[in-house]
């Protein structure tokens, strides 16, 4: 029976970050307005320090492996998670904030991306060992408050 690889799970969230900075990073540099460009340049900051943190993750982590429930649940889980991403490479991310004309049409789809990455770390908490559920926890609080920055951002605009 297989088991999940959480290094790979945290492997994805690496990703993920890397995807995130690529795409404020390139909405900064479209924003019509300045708030738009500095709330994009403070979260790409704050998703390097993710990223960060997850690559920390990694090397302490080892090869803790929980179980799966049935044989191939984390083969199926990877790919829906792979194939529902947005931007799954930081290069059509940055490629897609570029092609953005309009400050809030960059701000709804930032929101989008913010939510996908609260479910894919909320699903990342339950299946790491309990010493990094707070690590993750933190992580989390740091999305939510990304979203919320983004939504109050879209009703300026």
């Amino acid at each position: 029976m297989a088991l999940f690889d959480v290094r790979e799970l945290i492997s994805i969230a690496v990703k993920d970050e890397e995807t995130g900075i690529a795409f404020y990073k390139g909405l900064a540099k479209v924003a019509r307005t300045e708030d738009v460009k500095d709330t994009c340049l403070e979260i790409a900051q704050q998703e390097e320090g993710h990223a960060a943190r997850f690559r920390k993750m990694l090397d302490d982590i080892g090869h803790y492996r929980p179980h799966e429930e049935y044989p191939g649940q984390y083969d199926e889980y990877v790919r829906t998670l792979l194939t529902s991403k947005a931007f799954p490479e930081p290069e059509k991310a940055a490629e897609k904030a570029r092609s953005i004309r309009a400050d809030v049409e960059g701000v709804l789809i930032a929101m989008s991306l913010e939510r996908d990455a609260l479910l894919f770390y909320q699903e990342l908490k339950t299946l790491i060992k309990p010493e990094y559920m707070e690590y993750v926890a933190d992580i989390i609080d740091e999305e939510r408050t990304h979203l919320i920055d983004l939504a109050r951002l879209k009703s300026r605009l």
